[in-house]
């Protein structure tokens, strides 16, 4: 007769296994929110979220769905609004023992340094938050929290965005995000003015057209100065005439480029392989190329030289610097030109130091 009966170790082995399996394995993260699985939940009094179309597609964020919280001042009887925000309930517990760091997109007309929190929850009590911040207001950029040492606690997300202020519902306390993502690396940051290529905290990805050779590697060697760095480009036999480059990737530059009438001077350190070289700078909005000014400057010399581009200079058939101003022209992205208007001789440039000159 066979016996069925389970010996005592048997048994407590066979118990834990269970609770091992019951109790839920630490994962790692990502979201996009382009199908149903994930559900919005509001947190606290006045906040309200929804996963919605994307009413912002552009080369940053080409995702047709996204979430949106709106802030608003919930019921006044309540006292917490200034908590409020929505959050997420994962299947699983995360772990950041190699995965430190949750990156997402956001957009926002929430002024530039608004403070975005992320607390992690586990529906028990206990609790970790960090503090992350804003960049640039009305486009999509990404960004980074730091949750190095979080024990695997935790299967809620809770975002509380423009945490302990009190929203009112207007566009500058609603957000839209995305691409929530769990990480090893921490983040490099969206390249701002002055540009340098020396700090290895931003990221230096520049973005080509019209047949440029960029780089050949990124953050090339000075060629009079091994411990300087700086970019590196070259315009082949069969570039178009006018091959150039953005200085970062599409998003452009962290912060608007302050340009005025009385403020309208940039400054890029070129090297050129011989004098009289057209050299043309382009600003423009990210989020519209049709709001741009241009400036050309010839180089005088080989070798390393620093060009003065004034954008009350316009290029001649080119829109005036004041008619930019007045159409909207807020740059945040700014693009050069190599031998402008010819095609490709096979040259090499380099440059750094991009400023603007206040």
């Amino acid at each position: 007769m066979k016996n069925n009966n389970l010996k005592p170790l048997k048994i407590i082995t066979f118990a834990c296994l269970i609770l091992v399996i019951s109790s839920g394995y630490a994962q790692s993260l990502s979201i996009n929110f382009e199908n149903s699985d994930h559900t919005l939940i509001d947190y606290d009094d006045g906040g309200y979220g929804s996963i919605v179309d994307n009413p912002f597609r552009s080369g940053a964020n080409l995702s047709s769905k996204i979430a949106k919280i709106i802030r608003t001042t919930g019921n006044l009887l309540e006292d917490n609004d200034a908590w409020a925000g929505s959050k997420l309930v994962l299947d699983d517990k995360l772990n950041f023992e190699e995965l430190k760091f949750i990156t997402m997109k956001i957009y926002t007309s929430a002024p530039e340094g608004t403070k975005l929190t992320i607390k992690l929850e586990n529906g028990m009590g206990p609790f970790q938050q960090v503090d992350a911040y804003t960049r640039v207001s009305n486009d999509w950029h990404t960004v980074q929290w730091d949750f190095t040492g979080t024990p695997p606690d935790f299967n809620e997300l809770v975002f509380m965005f423009d945490r302990d202020n009190v929203g009112d519902g207007s566009e500058e306390s609603t957000f839209y995000f995305d691409d929530i993502r769990h990480v090893t690396k921490k983040l490099q940051l969206q390249i701002d003015l002055p540009v340098t290529f020396d700090e290895s905290r931003y990221d230096y990805t520049m973005v080509s057209f019209e047949g440029l050779g960029v780089a050949i590697r990124t953050n090339d060697p000075d060629p009079d100065n091994a411990n300087n760095k700086v970019i590196k480009v070259k315009k082949p036999f069969g570039a178009g005439e006018y091959a150039g480059l953005h200085i970062g990737t599409r998003e452009g530059f962290a912060s608007t480029i302050p340009l005025s009438m009385s403020n309208s001077r940039m400054s890029v350190r070129i090297h050129a392989p011989f004098p009289g070289i057209p050299i043309n700078l382009k600003v423009e909005n990210s989020d519209n190329p049709t709001l741009s000014c241009e400036t050309m400057k010839v180089t005088t010399t080989q070798g390393w030289q620093t060009l003065i581009f004034d954008f009350k200079e316009e290029r001649t058939g080119t829109q005036p610097l004041e008619n930019a101003l007045n159409n909207g022209l807020k740059a945040n992205l700014a693009a050069l030109f190599f031998d402008f208007g010819n095609p490709g001789r096979d040259e090499v440039y380099y440059f750094d130091d991009v400023k603007f000159l206040d």
